[in-house]
């Protein structure tokens, strides 16, 4: 097959997404406006982690009412519609607005419905993702994961671990996450990012997530890569946050053709496009003109992130007959 289609045309699942980063710029500078306050700008580059997660969390101090963040998540699915996104499984953390704008109960709910609500005037189907901190302390985990369980059918399909260090001690949520798949949610953690081949391990051992984010660092021992793709664990890879964060020293020293070659189902996402500036369609772009991937291997990589989610059967057949349709066409 020649390369060449339309990677907007292309359906995609946009599974490794935090909103907080990535709600679009014209809806952050017209809110902060509103309320008299600067949106934030983001810098040339990040001098670490640290930096990013201070600068990540000025974005979660503009909304001034619930009202406010509905609005965004509104502005978010319309601008993942224009990408060619036909499901959207955004990360959410209503905990960065309690108490200022309502219990968690009462964040989470206008998220869904803000959501939801975006994804109705959309061909978008929309699922939350609600993730906790591994900084922070358990308990705020477990009543994170609590509140989800609540929602879980009405809109909040998975449940999350994140942070910046790896290995990050799951074994503590365990509890929180055994409630959270009991619900029928997907497990999603963070692992494989900032530590090496050994948090991708502790992930899978303590945790037994459906996906991995990020997940770049198996790629340093063969036998985790091989433990990935015998168990079908997604990683959900993220080029341009990995090269602008420092993980890889650059997008041609990026591990995602050996983690492809080792058969790891693989999907490609923007992780905060807000702050890296790149679209999920530009990270296809990307791996098509970096890595010299053919259509049929975008196709295996749009196909890889119809599993292990949280959408509905009707649109994963969908996007299944829409990726073959896409590959059967004239470039």
């Amino acid at each position: 097959m020649s390369a060449g289609r339309s990677t907007v045309a292309l359906p995609k699942a946009h599974l490794h997404i935090h909103a907080d980063g990535s709600f679009p710029r014209a809806a952050v500078r017209e809110l902060a406006g509103r309320h008299g306050a600067t949106a934030p700008e983001p810098p040339g580059r990040f001098d670490d982690t640290d930096e990013f997660f201070r600068r990540y969390a000025q974005i979660c101090d503009l909304p001034q009412t619930l009202d406010d963040l509905a609005e965004l998540c509104a502005a978010l699915v319309a601008s993942e519609a224009e990408h060619g996104v036909a499901y959207l499984e955004v990360g959410v953390e209503p905990q960065m607005y309690v108490p200022r704008l309502g219990s968690l109960d009462d964040v989470l709910g206008v998220l869904v419905i803000g959501y939801r609500g975006g994804g109705a005037g959309t061909n978008v189907e929309v699922g939350c993702m609600v993730g906790v901190n591994t900084d922070h302390p358990v308990e705020l985990a477990e009543e994170v994961a609590d509140v989800a369980v609540r929602f879980a059918g009405e809109g909040v399909v998975a449940f999350g671990t994140a942070g910046f260090v790896e290995p990050a001690g799951l074994s503590r949520f365990r509890p929180a996450v055994d409630r959270a798949r009991a619900a029928g949610l997907r497990i999603v953690t963070h692992a494989g990012q900032v530590g090496g081949p050994e948090s991708v391990v502790e992930a899978l051992d303590e945790l037994e997530p459906d996906r991995i984010a990020h997940g770049i660092n198996a790629s340093r021992d063969r036998a985790v890569l091989e433990r990935l793709a015998d168990g079908g664990v997604v990683c959900d890879v993220c080029l341009t946050s990995n090269v602008r964060l420092g993980m890889v020293p650059s997008y041609e020293e990026h591990p995602l053709p050996l983690m492809l070659d080792a058969g790891v189902p693989v999907s490609l996402n923007a992780d905060d496009e807000y702050w890296f500036g790149s679209s999920i369609t530009q990270e296809y772009v990307l791996a098509r003109e970096v890595f010299v991937l053919t259509d049929d291997d975008l196709a295996r990589i749009a196909l890889a992130s119809t599993t292990r989610t949280g959408m509905s059967d009707e649109r994963r057949r969908s996007m299944v007959s829409g990726i073959e349709a896409w590959l059967a066409a004239e470039p």
